[in-house]
């Protein structure tokens, strides 16, 4: 038996996978009997998204932590040189 230690953090995780899928079905099958006329890009934006959501934070938090540590490196230097 293993024993879970409660670190008294509570979390609440949501999965919302089926529900864009779900969503991508239902825009596909619009798309499919001519009731919106959108770009398949769009159809299946629910599935991709999320990720190129991600990808974007990511990009951004990288270039904000790389950005400090030049700060940094920089100000460094120049408070060593006084």
């Amino acid at each position: 038996m293993s024993e879970e230690k409660n670190t008294g953090v509570n979390t609440i995780t949501v999965d919302l996978t089926g529900f864009f899928v779900i969503l991508t079905i239902i825009f596909s099958v619009l798309k499919l009997t001519h009731c919106i006329e959108w770009s398949w890009l769009w159809v299946t934006s629910f599935l991709w998204l999320p990720y190129a959501i991600a990808l974007i934070a990511f990009v951004i938090w990288s270039i904000v932590v790389i950005a400090i540590m030049i700060a940094a490196l920089i100000f460094g230097i120049m408070k060593g040189l006084r």
